[in-house]
């Protein structure tokens, strides 16, 4: 594993032309198999109190039940957990790929708060999924 993140160059091919070779100082390979294992063991601890999670290549999903009674303040606390997160291993989290999605048993379901993420309000998504 070492040899496969040490001493790595990359370029970039674009109509027909391709880049200076750069060294790539961390991360891993997008693309390959490694690389996706790799990603898993980095986010194994990213976790949050009460929320379930899904984890699969470079994506991770928190999910929990609420109930009309459930504290609102629990969302923006497992982003701020996993912003903490984020910060302590030096990794950033795009806000651009974040949605806040909610499914219901009505369409009344409204998000009383604006959940942030690096200053950045998170839109709760607009497709509706009733059960």
């Amino acid at each position: 594993i070492l040899n496969f993140l040490s001493n790595r160059t990359q370029c970039v091919k674009f109509s027909g032309c391709l880049s200076d070779y750069k060294s790539k100082e961390v991360g891993s390979s997008q693309g390959t198999k490694l690389g996706q294992v790799l990603w898993l063991i980095y986010v194994n601890d990213l976790e949050s109190d009460g929320f379930y999670s899904l984890k699969y290549a470079d994506h991770t999903t928190f999910y929990k039940l609420f109930s009309v009674d459930s504290d609102p303040h629990s969302i923006s606390d497992a982003i701020e957990n996993a912003i903490r997160w984020s910060n302590k291993i030096s990794m950033l989290l795009n806000s651009d790929k974040t949605d806040l999605m909610s499914t219901s048993l009505s369409y009344s379901n409204n998000f009383d708060e604006d959940i942030l993420l690096n200053n950045v309000t998170i839109q709760p998504s607009d497709q509706k999924i009733k059960f």
